[in-house]
């Protein structure tokens, strides 16, 4: 059965965005962008909500062709706009760039997608992924540690009410300092 991932990058006191939304802390090198490409490799989908959708569609089809951009970012960009995205929202009434719509119970459109054929699900944005924590609908989080304390901001993980036991399954430290953390749902949760 397919699995869905939480990852996103996080300041060592548990931030992904500092208290004015700031995520500039958080930009990888390249020895960390070519391991999140290997990392895609084991995806076909990507689960949004709106605020990521429309971040993520408005910044990396541009970044193929900007002669700016890192080749790791142009390889990023490229596999981006083939993934399949799933956009989770109740408000947008069109999404692209190889995207469907969801506006029914994230329970439904989950379970079809992990019984359906395919690799693992990524799912990004903090917003979203509250709601599929609270519901225990995650499988693995992978957590890009960043050796930056940012004091408040929004937080990783919601407020819960029990505790999720959960299994370290890999880890790797880069030379930034960056540690990556990938934990799989624990005996007893879900």
């Amino acid at each position: 059965m397919r699995q869905i991932i939480y990852a996103q990058m996080v300041s060592l006191d548990g931030f992904i965005e500092g208290p004015g939304g700031e995520i500039d802390w958080g930009v990888p090198d390249d020895q960390l962008f070519a391991f999140i490409n290997e990392q895609e490799q084991s995806v076909d989908t990507h689960l949004y909500g709106r605020r990521t959708y429309q971040n993520m569609a408005s910044y990396w089809p541009k970044q193929e062709h900007n002669p700016k951009a890192s080749d790791f970012e142009q390889a990023f960009s490229r596999q981006w706009k083939q993934m399949k995205k799933l956009v989770f929202s109740t408000t947008l009434t069109e999404v692209s760039w190889n995207s469907k719509l969801i506006n029914h119970p994230i329970e439904e459109a989950v379970e079809q997608e992990k019984l359906s054929t395919g690799k693992d699900l990524l799912l990004g944005g903090a917003g979203l992924a509250c709601s599929f924590i609270e519901r225990d609908l995650i499988d693995r989080y992978h957590l890009y540690i960043h050796p930056v304390i940012l004091g408040s901001g929004k937080r990783f993980f919601p407020s819960l009410p029990e505790k999720k036991q959960l299994k370290l399954v890999d880890h790797k430290v880069f030379h930034s300092g960056v540690v990556f953390l990938a934990y799989q749902r624990g005996e007893g949760n879900g």
